[in-house]
């Protein structure tokens, strides 16, 4: 037998060799994709003109797609900056890219379900350079996937390294200035 057709180690595959998907992560996959592009699509329309928050518009048009905690958590940072017009009290970026700008649409690069979490890898341009920008966190609800953090790779400190934490955290300091505000 040639050299070329001898036996590999199991565990030793080249990439494009790697086991195929499972069902869950298949359907994971698609399920963080198409909302990529559909997200992608509402950027796409306040680019060219057309008034659109693309993050409002999760909340607004596809609510169903995050777990309630994240929904609530969102709502409430939302009227929060509402709220306070001229001031930074509550996300200053992107919450679904981690970016405050974005260049060209996002891709789904892997998806891992281990105990019916599913956790995709989101690749997207920075600086020029393609890589993973954001990490979605999903558990199924009902037969479907639905989005219940994201984490952010590049980010070390616990407090900012996830949507929930961070989310979490904001409101803790808006209590606290409201706090230090009615004792003054």
């Amino acid at each position: 037998m040639p050299l070329s057709q001898g036996l590999v180690h199991p565990a030793i595959q080249p990439l494009d060799q790697q086991a195929p998907e499972s069902e869950d992560e298949k359907s994971c996959h698609k399920a963080v994709q198409t909302f990529y592009s559909w997200y992608f699509d509402e950027l796409d329309k306040s680019d060219k003109g057309v008034k659109v928050d693309a993050q409002s518009s999760v909340l607004r048009i596809k609510p169903s797609l995050l777990s309630s905690e994240l929904e609530q958590l969102l709502e409430e940072d939302q009227k929060a900056e509402a709220s306070n017009p001229g001031y930074i009290v509550g996300l200053d970026f992107d919450p679904f890219l981690n970016a405050q700008d974005w260049d060209g649409r996002y891709q789904v690069t892997s998806v891992s379900v281990v105990a019916g979490t599913c956790k995709a890898a989101v690749s997207g341009r920075d600086a020029g350079k393609s890589r993973d920008l954001v990490m979605p966190e999903l558990k199924k609800d009902n037969g479907r996937w639905i989005f219940v953090n994201f984490h952010y790779p590049d980010i070390t400190n616990p407090t900012d390294e996830n949507l929930i934490s961070e989310l979490k955290s904001l409101r803790a300091e808006r209590e606290n200035q409201k706090t230090k505000g009615a004792h003054k």
